[in-house]
């Protein structure tokens, strides 16, 4: 996969629940709504206006301004100090995600320049996935991961667990993106822990394909949070979603197009501000 595990850095727990416990009152924006089931949110910590409401994500040419949250996370603000050469960072945030799915889709389609996004665990339990393709890995505390956004790439917490992640978004400069980060010293890069999951088998393919019975346009949401998930528990590719949507929704027109629709916003184009739409997944 592309994604990459660059580097695991200690924690403070002390210091850094006194700062989390900043999100309790903190504004935040559900954000991803088309490509997300359960609580999703994203908290600002830093963006090109200073504004912690000011949520919506665009890429920027100007040095980030600390929001009034950010203030409130001196901890957090202190670990992008120290192990982040921010000078081409653009965006900091908190993203946290509890019984939840982020489904199968690209990131940045709708930007003419693609960028460095970093995400560094704060808080996590083995049941919170990532996926990239066929692959599916857990992202572990203290750990900065690159995520690459061009893949096809999904998560999911499997409990009710809270994960909570800060995430960076860097302009592109022509450097790896480890370049961003300040190493310590001459330590290996450690592995990722990636998940050996069981082959998809025929038998359970046939049975996701007969979801076409009960498949209609009212219960369109529910069979992506259903089928979305697939591959967290079986071997084969998150992309393949958007297959098993178009034909167990053959029999509904209307369920139909939303599916080809969806699979084109999530994973083909879609313009900037661009939403699918309040009813659709």
């Amino acid at each position: 996969m592309k994604s990459r595990l660059l580097a695991t850095i200690p924690l403070d727990s002390v210091r850094l629940k006194r700062d989390l416990q900043a999100l309790d009152q903190a504004y935040f924006r559900d954000d991803y709504l088309e490509y997300t089931f359960g609580a999703w949110r994203s908290y600002v910590l830093a963006n090109p206006t200073g504004d912690e409401t000011d949520a919506r994500f665009r890429p920027s040419d100007a040095a980030p301004l600390i929001t009034a949250l950010g203030r409130r996370m001196p901890y957090v603000l202190s670990l992008i100090d120290t192990h982040f050469d921010t000078r081409t960072l653009r965006w900091s945030r908190i993203f946290t995600v509890q019984d939840a799915l982020l489904v199968p889709h690209r990131d940045f389609l709708e930007f003419d320049r693609p960028l460095h996004r970093l995400h560094l665990v704060l808080d996590t339990d083995p049941s919170c996935l990532h996926s990239e393709d066929d692959v599916v890995y857990h992202m572990r505390q203290g750990e900065i991961w690159e995520v690459d956004g061009l893949s096809i790439h999904a998560a999911c917490t499997l409990s009710c667990y809270r994960r909570i992640s800060l995430v960076l978004d860097f302009e592109q400069d022509g450097t790896p993106a480890e370049s961003r980060i300040r190493t310590t010293g001459d330590a290996p890069r450690p592995s990722p822990h990636i998940l050996d999951l069981p082959t998809l088998s025929e038998a359970e393919i046939a049975a996701l394909r007969g979801l076409r019975d009960i498949a209609r346009n009212e219960n369109f949401r529910d069979v992506v949070n259903l089928l979305g998930k697939v591959h967290f528990y079986r071997k084969t590719i998150a992309a393949a979603m958007f297959d098993w949507l178009e034909h167990v929704f053959q029999d509904d027109p209307a369920a139909l197009a939303r599916a080809c629709a969806y699979r084109r916003f999530c994973v083909d184009e879609r313009q900037y501000q661009e939403r699918f739409g309040d009813d659709a997944a």
